[in-house]
């Protein structure tokens, strides 16, 4: 069963817009991404002491080594209180005592 029942494939002139406009697309990106380059260029923004911070090996250690396990780990204990919490207001949500789901609902 090869046809969709969505859909109908397109035709040939179709096709040929389609990739018409895949080309035209990637056309402007590289123009606007050249034309971003050649501003940064033209106000000095890509001058190397201002880049030198993401090269040299003791700053890349702490950003790349340190700053991404730290991130790492504060995102794993976030997303662990978040579902602990989510956990205890949803149980909270359907409780038959008011004095817990009324809270429970003011909190979410």
């Amino acid at each position: 069963m090869s046809a969709s029942v969505l859909f109908d494939a397109p035709g040939p002139k179709t096709v040929a817009r389609h990739r018409a406009y895949a080309v035209a697309s990637i056309v402007g990106l590289l123009a606007l991404v050249a034309f971003a380059v050649w501003k940064l260029y033209d106000e000095g923004q890509l001058a190397y002491a201002l880049w030198e911070p993401f090269v040299t090996p003791k700053y890349l250690q702490f950003i790349l080594v340190d700053g991404l396990l730290e991130t790492l780990k504060m995102a794993f204990f976030s997303v662990l209180f978040a579902l602990v919490i989510g956990l205890v207001l949803g149980f909270g949500k359907l409780s038959d005592r008011a004095w817990i789901r009324w809270p429970a609902w003011v909190f979410v």
